[in-house]
């Protein structure tokens, strides 16, 4: 499915400004995190990738959770993980309100 996102938290945070936008085919699949995990995962693939092409993924949403669906908009929550200011890899909480896009 097509679809706009608007990614509403950055590093965890919440954002004021809803300025990074994303459009792409939304897939929801298991996804390998690292050796003998996989979880669930709402990935964004590059606008025109076919889904058995793989194109490149812009967003990764992991245990994603619908949290409210009016019309041709949702809002998914999970999590997300960052690369946090050297620091390392960190899980952070993640939100996006999505638009399908012709609908």
């Amino acid at each position: 499915m097509r679809i706009t996102v608007t990614l509403l938290r950055e590093n965890g945070f919440r954002v004021k400004t809803r300025a990074r936008e994303l459009t792409g085919q939304l897939v929801i699949e298991e996804c390998r995190i690292r050796e003998g995990m996989v979880r669930l995962a709402a990935e964004i693939k590059e606008p025109g990738a076919s889904l058995g092409e793989g194109g490149r993924t812009l967003a990764v949403l992991f245990d994603p959770e619908i949290r409210c669906w009016h019309g041709a908009t949702f809002k998914l929550n999970g999590w997300e993980i960052i690369d946090w200011k050297g620091d390392g890899r960190q899980l952070v909480i993640q939100e996006w309100a999505c638009r399908v896009d012709g609908f």
